[in-house]
């Protein structure tokens, strides 16, 4: 993250396991003093999420921020999902960087293929097409046909890489041992360095 001014970035927590990853996030946000502001993005899902996992019950969503940190909160400010409308969905409105984590799989292929239907599919189209980094960080494993073998992660004609996949450790559906990589090796368009799997995308 740049240092030379503050920066304005976007959080998007979805349905996928790992809701004290995100609480994590929001932690460090809060506290770094590049950082200026946050939007916090929150899904349907992952609002059930952040229920089941840290015993955060639903109630006024101005105060979510808060109540995931355990104290009041300078920085964070909660946008509806379905505020499709909302600043951080225009390319107008300057963001410098958008995190949404936990990923899930239907998220993932939400922004891979341009299905904005929400706030937090729209916020990271707009980040795509400004050219800012994109961190999806998927909580699923293994990938499954669809989200890795079937062209959802090809490249576009636009070969500037702004998006970055990282599979968190957990464990499948499947059974398969924490922390196992999920294999995209070979996949056209996505080229793996480490836990991390780039991809193009316009």
């Amino acid at each position: 993250m740049a240092d030379t001014q503050e920066q304005i970035v976007t959080v998007g927590v979805t349905g996928a396991s790992g809701a004290i990853l995100a609480q994590k996030t929001l932690v460090l946000l809060e506290e770094d003093p590049r950082v200026a502001r946050v939007h916090l993005v929150v899904s349907e899902a992952g609002q059930r999420l952040l229920t089941e996992e840290l015993g955060i019950t639903s109630g006024d969503m101005k105060q979510l921020p808060s109540r995931i940190l355990g104290h009041p909160v300078a920085k964070i400010e909660v946008l509806p999902n379905k505020d499709v409308g909302a600043a951080i969905a225009s390319g107008s409105y300057a963001v410098d960087a958008m995190v949404v984590i936990p990923c899930s799989m239907g998220a993932l292929g939400a922004i891979a293929n341009g299905i904005s239907d929400d706030l937090v599919s729209r916020a990271a189209d707009v980040i795509l097409k400004e050219g800012h980094k994109l961190v999806l960080c998927v909580r699923d494993t293994p990938v499954n046909h669809h989200a890795g073998g079937s062209g959802l992660l090809s490249p576009s004609e636009n070969d500037r890489r702004s998006c970055y996949a990282i599979r968190l450790p957990g464990t499948g559906a499947d059974g398969a041992a924490a922390g196992k990589d999920v294999s995209l090796d070979g996949h056209a368009g996505v080229e793996k360095s480490g836990g991390v799997a780039h991809f193009r995308n316009g």
